[in-house]
């Protein structure tokens, strides 16, 4: 089944422009205002209502992409940019850390036409109380220029190389635990992003994730910084292991909260060092020949492919 219209159109639930109509991605893949003539058409579908009626005012911006523009040489089918879609979607989840919601889409004609919905059935869950995040200022907007240095790359290797690429592994399995309420599945699955990119052996793999992301993500800081955030990771990998391995504990009100402070610990981290990795430009690097070489060298701080220059 090929798209009938110009573009397809995913909106993104609790996200806005308030300085911008749009901001490129790739070429053929924006970020863009929804008119108000898509808003209103959606406020009279039935279908769409019985689910998202109550966040239908937070439906102001749309990834949209181009099948056309973004392949000319290809026919993208219609699950094909489906699945573009909610991958760059996701990819913005982790690059900016904001819980960005993608629950359906709609294809639209090229005279701006509405002519086809149908729902992804794929939400993501907050940590935190709900709030409309602006995608074009501050801190925000530049991890959504970091991403947007790299999309082109990443698209590349999600169509090309899904199964061998770290990169891209790693981005699926922390998407899965954007995609559940459960918290101990949403922590064990933000573990596997760190295990998938930084782990080369099954032995000591909470010394050897604390040790080589910290390096990675603070290897210009002072000792102590690194130390902090080395402890974090071995704090995050301890309860991954109580949720897979089983935990009796008398206070289970009190485990919780950690848990919930440590999946939010972990959401923030990888989000940072998917950042890095699109800044660094290491997303080769990361399935490279050379990567369990250089891995071993960044567990002790010694110069290697992954060290970046202060």
């Amino acid at each position: 089944m090929k798209i009938a219209g110009q573009s397809l159109v995913i909106p993104l639930i609790d996200t806005k422009l308030r300085y911008s109509n749009s901001i490129e991605l790739i070429h053929g893949v924006i970020i863009k205002r929804l008119t108000p003539e898509y808003r209103e058409r959606l406020k009279k579908e039935k279908a769409l209502l019985a689910v998202y009626e109550s966040s239908l005012g937070s439906m102001s911006v749309g990834l949209s992409l181009e099948p056309s523009i973004l392949y000319p040489n290809r026919q993208l089918s219609l699950i094909d940019s489906l699945l573009a879609g909610i991958f760059l979607s996701f990819a913005l989840r982790l690059a900016t850390d904001v819980p960005i919601d993608i629950p359906f889409w709609f294809d639209v004609s090229s005279d701006g036409q509405i002519l086809e919905l149908g729902q992804t059935r794929v939400r993501t869950f907050r940590n935190t109380n709900r709030y409309r995040y602006l995608l074009d200022e501050g801190s925000t907007f530049k991890n959504v220029e970091i991403l947007r240095s790299s999309a082109s790359k990443l698209l590349e290797c999600y169509f090309e190389n899904p199964d061998s690429d770290r990169i891209i592994k790693a981005i699926e399995f922390a998407s899965i635990g954007f995609q559940t309420r459960h918290i101990p599945t949403r922590l064990v699955n933000q573990v596997m992003f760190m295990e998938i990119l930084f782990s080369s052996d099954v032995h000591e793999l909470s010394f050897q994730l604390a040790s080589r992301i910290s390096w990675y993500l603070r290897y210009c800081h002072t000792s102590a910084e690194r130390e902090e955030l080395f402890l974090a990771i071995k704090d995050i990998y301890a309860m991954r292991s109580k949720i897979v391995h089983g935990v009796s504990s008398k206070n289970q009100k009190n485990l919780r909260s950690q848990m919930r402070k440590l999946l939010i610990e972990s959401e923030t981290v990888n989000s940072e060092i998917f950042r890095e990795i699109l800044a660094l430009k290491h997303i080769e690097l990361f399935s490279s020949k050379n990567r369990e070489e250089n891995l071993r060298k960044l567990s002790l701080g010694l110069p290697c492919d992954f060290m970046k220059k202060c």
